[in-house]
């Protein structure tokens, strides 16, 4: 696979990065695969140069290395920068999570794992995604503070140089705290509201994607208590508002055998795409949505019941288009963009990331991403009149189960 996709000009304003690995093989479309983003005149000093194409390695089955020249995160300024990695499986129950991220002078190398329900490594279709920010170094235009994001240490500790809050009104705008139960923390962004921010008030309560990691921790491996298969998620959370200054997520981590696991996470909160693709005024190419029902309901929901945003090409001449969340069967719901011209510029054109709202160690995944059944360059005959994905959910034992979930999408 080689060479960018078709939206490659959609840039920052961090570097943006992403690998799909899915809808491969299929008769007469192409794919168009990974690649990175950013503008060598706005990165650091030694580094003005465009930053590699990601290069995937399979060292065992299961487990992958991406590596990526000059697209190390920026050097570390006291609340100004950040950097955050996202894997998920498509098309399995499996679940993916980061091993280890190294840095050697410039070129940034991401391990990610596969373990089928039994914590063994497993070969999965998958969707990995990258992102770098900085203050000092906006790569296609100023931020919007709209969104931030935070890694958390298993003991609670916020991983400051990966967690990142564009607002930039204080020192100290992301808390991380440790509640008195295993697997119980609260993440507070600061001044994250619509009159210190950008958020926009219609599209509250907005999105949260919560990826638990196992940097750091080997602790169990694959056991039923281990790391291998933790599930970490959004329980719930308090978007910022005109009276509530700041935004607050509660994440809950359970381990497969149900007990409550310290684990460390990254989460992302805001009301666009999670690496904030931007041009034409606003964020472009963009969908996500929320699952807040029970989790067995049946039939298909649109706003205001159902929270959830799409967004393609220019904000200004394509506003926000509509979105269809229906449970098709146990443990499988299917996300309809309504608006026929929102579609990925190819089969693999989209990247993803999901979260189970359980807190019994059901996991969700993406089964499938389906572009419209006429689109010339993505379009799968006899599918779906307009661009659909599948998020399916398992128990711990890999039996599909319902749950409450959150998506975002981004092509």
């Amino acid at each position: 696979m080689a060479g960018p996709t078709l939206a490659g000009g959609v840039e920052g304003p961090g570097i943006i990065a992403w690998f799909p690995w899915y809808n491969q093989g299929i008769p007469m479309l192409g794919v168009l695969g990974p690649d990175c983003l950013n503008r060598a005149e706005r990165m650091p000093a030694g580094r003005q140069d465009r930053c590699g194409p990601p290069l995937l390695t399979t060292l065992a089955p299961g487990r992958y290395q991406v590596s990526m020249a000059n697209a190390a995160p920026f050097p570390t300024i006291e609340d100004d920068s950040g950097s955050l990695v996202f894997a998920t499986a498509i098309g399995s129950s499996a679940q993916c999570f980061e091993e280890s991220v190294t840095v050697t002078d410039t070129t940034l190398d991401s391990v990610f794992r596969c373990v089928d329900p039994t914590g063994a490594d497993v070969e999965t279709d998958f969707s990995w995604s990258f992102r770098a920010d900085s203050l000092d170094h906006p790569q296609y235009a100023e931020y919007s503070p709209n969104f931030a994001y935070a890694r958390v240490a298993k003991d609670g500790t916020l991983v400051a140089p990966e967690s990142f809050n564009p607002i930039g009104l204080r020192a100290d705008d992301v808390l991380a705290l440790k509640n008195a139960g295993a697997g119980d923390y609260t993440v507070v962004f600061k001044d994250l509201n619509p009159l210190d921010a950008s958020l926009e008030p219609l599209l509250s309560p907005y999105n949260v994607v919560v990826q638990k990691t196992c940097l750091d921790d080997a602790t169990g491996g694959a056991e039923p208590d281990g790391c291998y298969r933790t599930v970490c998620a959004p329980v719930s959370w308090t978007p910022g508002d005109f009276t509530t200054w700041d935004t607050t997520i509660d994440v809950r981590c359970v381990a497969a055998d149900g007990s409550p696991r310290d684990t460390s996470f990254r989460v992302f909160f805001g009301d666009e795409a999670y690496n904030s693709q931007g041009d034409y005024l606003g964020g472009v190419h963009h969908g996500w949505a929320n699952w807040p029902f029970p989790p067995s309901e049946t039939g298909c929901h649109v706003l205001p019941e159902f929270p959830s945003n799409s967004q393609h090409e220019s904000p200004v001449v394509f506003p926000g288009y509509g979105v269809e969340g229906c449970r098709e069967a146990v443990g499988t719901y299917h996300v309809n963009f309504l608006e026929p011209s929102l579609s990925p510029y190819s089969v693999d054109g989209a990247n993803f990331v999901v979260s189970s709202r359980s807190t019994d160690g059901t996991h969700c995944n993406v089964g499938q991403l389906i572009c419209p059944q006429g689109h010339g360059a993505c379009g799968i005959p006899n599918t779906s009149p307009t661009t659909r994905v599948v998020v399916t959910c398992f128990d711990p034992s890999g039996e599909p189960a319902d749950a409450q979930w959150t998506m975002n999408m981004a092509y």
